[in-house]
């Protein structure tokens, strides 16, 4: 292996490695050799030269026994040999390339990378046939305008296209792929989906965010059996395709996470939403101009994760969330009314484990067993792992900061005086943060933090790091789950309920 940390030169002679006959692996990189080799081991199962200082091999070179080649493929390919044992091939970032060449003489690749290949106009249609292959990523090609007509790739389990600005079409698809298959297609100037999608059987994923161009979806896209993933944010176009299924039964059971942020949706286009995939549990309709959720988030029963983050219109959410909710994002929702705000805080007394809100600023109800103004979050515990929730009232930054529309919050877990656990949050100015405090840290027992269990009292505190002031802040005890014997907030502060 040559992989030298700076370019080097290496001057040898052109039969450098005439005698190195059992040689498997053959890597070089950063080095350029003054001779281009006449002679390479036959032997060889590796071939990595991105840079070879040729057009071709050495005219001697059987290549037929290499699994695995990254380079040109051209040097490969020109050979006139079934490449049955080639199963890895990776020319990523090659600039030589316009045109990916025919490999219908290697049907056992499994593995295809050609991202960064930013002359790469077209791909060999024999790409997709082959039966063998497992994945195949072609992200950031600028200049790629065609994939292929048609594909038939019944091994496939991964497809990316990311960064692929004028690629404008997606195969129609040949036959059924069963395999679990991952597509993701972001940003791309791709227009429609085929009729044939509903060939991909074993579709469990499919991300097209940023696809400005895509207008149309079939119906046979909601009717796939295995699809659980489909993220279709800053797509203007999709929701008058959507309005097309209004009426049409629910198919698309098993869909659990649904991104539409930054899509234009309305109000009706939500009802729209909740008749199509009744089952969600991750909705991420952020950036959107409805303004009503109250008839229809209340119909995700199994819904644990909301996020109408800068929805500036929204003003109702149902008096009830489901029970199943467990995240809000409302952060920038500045028309919220208090009535739905109310709604929030509300989720709080139904105990909810890795319970996450973010909204506009309130005033900490006073339902709260526990709410102080200033200073940072500190109290005592002792026996299990206290199961609460806090909330942060975060306030106003100066001038030279309001550039940023979120402000990171670090925020350290202290037990007697030494940090233990971490983790940062992006708050906007005047908003509360509200969480469960085990699940913002992912723990569950004393041992988790690397404290013994025990009925000593301990001191536990949460610091802010930040350059927002903190307000108020204030701990719910979630009382299913905690003797309230074995918590003890400090008892000379007024604003206590103890």
């Amino acid at each position: 292996m040559l992989d030298p940390p700076h370019r080097k030169e290496i001057n040898c002679i052109d039969t450098v490695f005439e005698k190195m006959k059992n040689l498997r692996i053959l890597i070089v990189r950063n080095t350029s050799f003054s001779h281009e080799p006449r002679y390479l081991p036959k032997n060889l199962r590796l071939l990595d030269w991105k840079n070879y200082p040729s057009k071709s091999l050495p005219s001697e070179f059987n290549p037929t026994k290499i699994r695995a080649f990254n380079g040109s493929p051209q040097l490969l390919l020109e050979k006139p040999f079934q490449f049955d044992h080639l199963t890895y091939m990776n020319i990523s970032g090659c600039d030589k390339v316009s045109e990916f060449p025919d490999v219908s003489r290697a049907m056992n690749l499994r593995k295809l990378i050609l991202d960064g290949c930013e002359n790469l106009v077209s791909i060999h249609k024999s790409v997709g046939h082959l039966a063998n292959l497992v994945s195949l990523s072609a992200s950031n090609c600028t200049q790629l305008h065609s994939f292929v007509p048609t594909i038939y790739l019944p091994s496939l389990e991964s497809l990316s296209f990311v960064l692929c600005a004028t690629l404008a079409h997606f195969p129609d698809i040949e036959g059924k792929m069963d395999k679990p298959l991952e597509i993701v297609m972001s940003y791309t100037a791709i227009q429609k989906l085929p009729d044939s999608i509903k060939e991909l059987n074993g579709l469990t994923y499919l991300e097209m965010t940023g696809c400005e161009e895509l207008r149309y979806l079939p119906s046979s896209l909601f009717k796939l059996p295995n699809l659980v993933t489909l993220k279709l944010a800053e797509c203007a176009f999709l929701p008058r395709s959507l309005r097309m299924f209004i009426g049409s039964p629910s198919t698309c059971a098993k869909l659990e996470t649904l991104h539409f942020d930054n899509t234009g949706l309305t109000d009706y286009d939500l009802k729209t939403i909740v008749a199509i995939f009744p089952n969600l549990k991750d909705l991420n309709v952020s950036r959107n101009r409805f303004s009503d959720l109250t008839l229809s988030i209340g119909k995700f029963t199994n819904l644990t994760s909301l996020d109408v983050s800068y929805c500036t219109d929204l003003k109702g959410m149902p008096s009830i969330l489901p029970s199943s909710v467990q995240k809000v994002d409302a952060r920038e929702c500045r028309s919220l009314n208090q009535f739905s705000s109310n709604a929030l805080w509300i989720q709080v007394k139904k105990e909810k484990n890795e319970l996450e809100v973010m909204m506009p600023k309130r005033e900490i109800p006073k339902w709260f067993h526990y709410v102080n103004k200033g200073r940072f979050p500190d109290f005592k515990a002792r026996g299990k792992f206290p199961a609460v929730a806090i909330a942060f009232v975060f306030g106003e930054v100066n001038a030279i900061d309001k550039a940023n529309r979120s402000i990171n919050v670090g925020i350290h877990l202290l037990i007697e005086d030494e940090r233990r656990k971490f983790r940062n949050v992006p708050v906007p100015e005047n908003h509360v943060f509200l969480c469960d405090l085990r699940g913002l840290f992912s723990l569950e027992e004393w041992e988790d933090v690397g404290v013994g269990v025990g009925n000593d009292w301990k001191t536990i505190q949460v610091y802010c790091d930040t350059k927002l002031p903190l307000c108020s802040w204030g701990v719910y005890v979630y009382k299913s789950e905690s003797n309230m014997k074995y918590i003890q907030f400090p008892s000379n502060d007024p604003c206590s309920s103890f």
